[in-house]
């Protein structure tokens, strides 16, 4: 797990979606724990948040936010009981 200077931990409720990060253009999100599935979409920023999981991609380990124009990153946590996700933008 790679140290990041100013992490925030973000909770991610279960079964819904949770906006982690608002109009980037490069970031970090992370599980917090591994005992749980996570998944992760992009909106364009501002664009409606998800309402399924047709786009969405699992993750386990830290992922890299890279993009050309500002997005908004949504985290999904499977099950029932609620995650979390360390973030740095």
């Amino acid at each position: 797990m790679e140290t990041m200077a100013n992490p925030s931990i973000i909770a991610c409720t279960a079964g819904s979606w949770t906006k982690v990060l608002t109009a980037v253009k490069a970031g970090t999100v992370e599980p917090y724990d591994r005992l749980r599935q996570y998944l992760y979409t992009y909106r364009i920023a501002g664009a409606a948040a998800p309402t399924d999981l047709t786009d969405a991609t699992d993750f386990y380990e830290q992922m890299q936010v890279k993009s050309s124009f500002d997005i908004d990153v949504y985290v999904y946590v499977h099950g029932s009981i609620e995650g979390e996700v360390r973030i740095q933008s």
